[in-house]
């Protein structure tokens, strides 16, 4: 396998580098849905603490954003 894969890197043919990109974006909306999807646990959790013990400063209810 390794062989093919540096083969194809010194000689690669346009179908072969468009199939590249499509698999780097493909990691990229991976990446980014496990991120989102991290994302909106972490404020789910801290909604629901806060909702029970809100934090001095903070009306009840009030969950803090997570920034990117």
């Amino acid at each position: 396998m390794d062989s093919l894969v540096h083969e194809l890197a010194d000689h690669p043919t346009p179908a072969f580098l468009e199939n590249l990109l499509r698999v780097m974006q493909h990691i990229v909306q991976q990446w980014q849905a496990e991120f989102d999807w991290v994302k909106s646990v972490c404020e789910e959790e801290l909604e629901a603490r806060d909702t029970i013990t809100p934090p001095q400063g903070r009306p009840q209810g009030h969950a803090p954003t997570i920034h990117e």
